[in-house]
């Protein structure tokens, strides 16, 4: 049985030069997840639309996906051009005027029986505050807060300076602790 490298790059150059459909496959299993949250992060709904734009993009990424240089992390280019697909269907569904906010805290788990109820209560909160937040403010918020990404990582995916990040983020927490705190919630204690 001969080994394969599983690295981005490896299941990239297969599927480019291979057409190696398991690697192919392997690469949607690893990041499909990452965009469809990149998707939800921007409002979209987990819809039939979000389904029909999740087999367009990875349609379109097996025809493109050679273009990766490997400068950045494949996770971050695929999230770069999953944001660049959700704005270009959000602007469309406002020409139609047809958006619902959705968001990618509602796949946090409910909380066991035996938990906090009020640990419930402010995962609720959360999430309503986080629908609150723009698609831009909700996505920044993703890839840092919950996907974890580097300042450097978010900036390339959303086309911003490390510095606008930053600062981006810090307003984004600010004004959900202020969002917090008028639904009554000491969000200081948060931080």
């Amino acid at each position: 049985m001969i080994a394969h490298d599983d690295s981005d790059r490896t299941l990239v150059d297969r599927w480019t030069r291979l057409r190696d459909e398991g690697a192919w496959r392997l690469l949607m299993r690893r990041y499909d997840l990452l965009v469809r949250r990149i998707l939800a992060a921007l409002g979209l709904p987990p819809s039939e639309d979000v389904d029909d734009l999740l087999q367009d993009f990875w349609w379109e990424q097996s025809r493109t996906i050679g273009r990766w240089k490997g400068e950045s992390s494949l996770g971050t280019y695929l999230a770069s051009a999953a944001r660049r697909r959700g704005i270009d269907l959000i602007r469309k569904r406002v020409r139609r005027r047809q958006i619902q906010v959705e968001s990618p805290m509602d796949e946090l788990q409910e909380p066991a029986a035996s938990d906090n109820p009020d640990a419930s209560l402010l995962r609720e909160a959360l999430q309503r505050c986080f629908r609150r937040l723009e698609p831009e403010e909700r996505l920044l918020f993703l890839c840092r807060e919950i996907e974890g990404w580097s300042v450097a990582e978010t900036a390339e995916a959303l086309g911003a300076a490390e510095g606008t990040v930053k600062s981006r983020l810090s307003r984004i927490k600010q004004k959900l602790r202020e969002m917090l705190e008028k639904e009554g919630w000491n969000a200081q204690a948060l931080a």
